[in-house]
């Protein structure tokens, strides 16, 4: 094979660097059904590691804890998840979730 020409490597650094620009970091699935927050969490994820973002914010509110808890099992299946907390209370406590990738 052809060595890589040192252009391909640059422009796969800056697709990543302006897809951490241009994603956002914060996820607010407040209000929607268990199968629809399911959904946009996987995509909302994907989308994240793509981007190489270090750092999430999923916003799902306190209510019966159903978003919270199904949060808390979805992002069991990911190996690149290093962490998962809430908050202080002044910042959201128990309605959020913060993500450390």
């Amino acid at each position: 094979p052809e060595p890589l020409d040192r252009r391909d490597t640059l422009g796969v650094r800056t697709d990543t660097v302006a897809g951490k620009a241009q994603f956002d970091s914060r996820l607010d699935i407040r209000g929607m059904r268990l199968e629809e927050a399911l959904h946009v969490l996987q995509d909302f994820f994907d989308r994240a590691l793509m981007a190489g973002v270090d750092s999430l914010r999923i916003v799902h509110g306190k209510g019966n804890g159903v978003l919270r808890q199904a949060v808390r099992r979805k992002l069991k299946e990911y190996p690149s998840v290093k962490s998962v907390r809430h908050p202080e209370p002044e910042f959201g406590g128990d309605g959020v979730t913060i993500v450390e990738l």
